[in-house]
């Protein structure tokens, strides 16, 4: 029996190796092992979606219990706007547009206006339930276009029909969580001056099963540029977007994204909200861009449009690309200026002498396009640590003489001795393409952003450091770490320019203004582990962003070891640091603003967390709104970064 079902299935196995050998011109051992990759990623995806519906119907989902508790929250809320959602609609499908309106329906909240343009149907059905429901409740408005104008032509003229304090974004064949818009009137009950918040959303099947969530860390305006951060469930203040002048046209495929860039331009930072809790469900169906991104491969092209005439507005110089291992995420290139600034590289070689010829020889040889000295730092090093002739030789290579014993005073100690207007920090690295420390320097140079990190590797090819995230670890981890090289590329965030709370000190770049504006290392009291982190969180106290750059990559030869001061046992030396950490940042280490409150801080792979760190807003002590003295039209021009 078991012979025959094996052989049962092997004309559909060999019809589909045929058949991916010839739409991919691959030979019969390579097709076996592309079906393999693929089968193997899609039961990993099966997999995935699974927990994730396990865990939304016990963290995402709400009960009676739930549901008792918003009503008795919305009778104590003192604020509760207007919110007017708007919704294109052309060509539907019925029960998709009746679940879309439906999804309204059903919200908590029900101080709600819902704005419909149809933007000339063919589809006869299409009027015939739009009708319908406007008969039923007057919160519902009604435009029909007289001619098509495709998807911001007619969010036009849904817009044009609200008169809420808010307005709120839908798709016609999308669906808005039961509680989307009492939980975005609970922020606003917080955060009364908002002007934009945005919430995580997950895809819906035509089954109803939810999966693919995206949770998403608070505003992140570098983040923002590599994708649409903001999506859904999106909510404007409307005189915001009257003063933006609505949707343009032109832009189609990627009007919201568009839309969301022109608002930024003109609200302050802190009036953008993150909601981080699961209120928008993205339809995935053919054609739509939920289903696969390169469906509307035009949309990506409008969208990087879009980051162009952005950064013009703002009188930033800069090229927008698209990402290279991902065609539907963006790249924002910053120039150089010319002459670049000098960059002092500092490497500490106070252990690993084995290493230190790898290092030097390819920093030497893989650095393009910006002046640098190469400081070799440690105690008594041209006797302990000798190099080749043509590299103890090379301009570019000081030595220093620092008399410490670990990374964190050595790096104090040699920061005098730095000609640079720039200083990096440095592990022993091997970089893969000269261009590594241009990329870097570009974006230390922009005046808001603050130290700059880089992608590394280990010496076996994963992920050594993508970024690291407060409270993983106790006090703060490397995500993605260990993720290998072959697997990285599915893994959208590893290709995306961001924001991090901290980057690693084996390879960072900072001003040294601003370097000594906060105090320079605390070599004091974290001298071999968290020195690097405490720096990053000294620049955002400051007001600098810390930014990730996957486009500066480099091998990470002391990955497997971290320095620890000499002397001391490993142990006690990470508790002594652990314990400074915390006393000295734990108000911050337990929710990182980059870091979305749902996702994992045991593990260091950005999975779900077990238990959420953020508590449902109807389990929240009940907000006192402060009182508004006015109410701001945003006209500024200045920027919100």
């Amino acid at each position: 029996m078991a012979a025959s079902r094996r052989g049962a299935g092997r004309p559909g196995l060999e019809r589909l190796v045929a058949a991916t050998g010839k739409a991919l011109r691959l030979a019969p051992h390579e097709v076996v092992g592309h079906v393999t990759e693929r089968l193997r990623l899609r039961l990993e995806q099966h997999r995935a979606d699974t927990t994730y519906r396990l865990w939304a119907e016990r963290h995402s989902t709400l009960t009676g219990t739930d549901r008792r508790a918003i009503r008795s929250r919305l009778r104590e809320l003192p604020y509760q706007p207007l919110i007017s959602v708007i919704m294109p609609v052309y060509n539907p499908r019925e029960a998709w547009l009746r679940q879309a309106i439906d999804s309204v329906f059903r919200q908590h909240y029900s101080h709600w206006e819902l704005c419909l343009a149809d933007d000339n149907s063919s589809q006869p059905h299409v009027r015939s339930v739009l009708e319908e429901y406007a008969g039923r409740d007057p919160r519902i408005k009604l435009v029909f276009r007289e001619s098509n104008g495709h998807i911001s032509a007619a969010s036009n003229s849904a817009l044009a029909l609200a008169t809420g304090e808010y307005v709120a974004l839908l798709d016609h064949d999308d669906e808005l969580a039961e509680h989307a818009l009492y939980t975005v009137v609970e922020e606003l009950n917080r955060h009364p001056d908002a002007d934009l918040l945005y919430s995580d959303e997950d895809k819906i099947d035509g089954r109803g099963r939810r999966y693919q969530p995206h949770f998403k860390p608070d505003w992140n305006p570098d983040l923002f540029y590599s994708m649409n951060l903001v999506t859904h469930l999106a909510v404007y203040r409307r005189s915001v977007l009257g003063a933006v002048g609505g949707f343009s046209e032109g832009v189609e495929g990627s009007q919201d994204y568009d839309l969301t860039l022109r608002v930024t331009e003109r609200i302050p930072a802190s009036a953008i909200r993150h909601i981080p809790h699961v209120l928008y469900h993205w339809r995935a169906i053919p054609g739509s861009v939920a289903l696969a991104s390169g469906e509307k491969e035009y949309a990506h092209d409008a969208a990087r449009r879009a980051i162009r005439a952005h950064l013009e507005r703002r009188g930033i110089r800069a090229e927008v690309r698209s990402a290279p291992e991902h065609a539907t995420l963006h790249r924002v290139v910053y120039p150089l200026p010319s002459p670049a600034p000098l960059v002092s590289l500092i490497l500490p070689v106070t252990r690993r002498p084995e290493l230190l010829h790898r290092s030097v020889a390819a920093l030497l040889a893989r650095t393009d396009s910006v002046p640098f000295e190469l400081l070799l730092a440690g105690d008594r090093l041209a006797e302990a640590m000798p190099l080749p002739l043509e590299l103890e030789c090379d301009p570019r290579v000081r030595r220093l003489d620092v008399a410490t014993a670990s990374e964190g005073p050595t790096i104090a100690a040699s920061l005098a001795y730095a000609r640079g207007d720039i200083v990096g920090l440095l592990g022993f690295v091997e970089p893969i393409a000269g261009d590594w420390l241009a990329e870097m320097v570009s974006h230390a140079l922009r005046p808001e952003i603050g130290a700059v990190g880089a992608k590394l590797y280990d010496g076996a090819g994963a992920i050594a450091h993508a970024g690291i995230v407060l409270g993983a670890g106790g006090v703060a981890g490397r995500l993605y770490r260990g993720v290998p090289r072959d697997q990285a590329c599915r893994i959208s965030r590893l290709w995306m320019i961001q924001g991090y709370s901290a980057v690693a000190g084996a390879c960072l770049v900072v001003r040294r203004e601003l370097l000594e504006r906060v105090g320079g290392v605390d070599a004091a009291n974290l001298p071999a582990v968290y020195f690097d982190v405490d720096l990053c969180l000294r620049l955002r106290a400051a007001g600098y962003r810390t930014l990730w750059t996957p486009y500066a990559e480099l091998t990470w030869l002391g990955a497997d070891a971290p320095g620890r001061p000499a002397g001391e046992a490993p142990e006690r030396a990470l508790a002594d640091e652990e314990q400074y950490m915390k006393l000295r940042w734990g108000s911050v280490l337990g929710l990182d603003p980059n870091y979305n409150a749902n996702l994992s801080l045991e593990r260091e792979d950005g999975s779900l967390a077990a238990q959420p760190r953020r508590r449902v807003p109807w389990a929240e002590p009940g907000p006192v709104r402060p009182r508004r003295t006015d109410v701001r039209v945003a006209t500024s021009q200045h920027s919100s970064f």
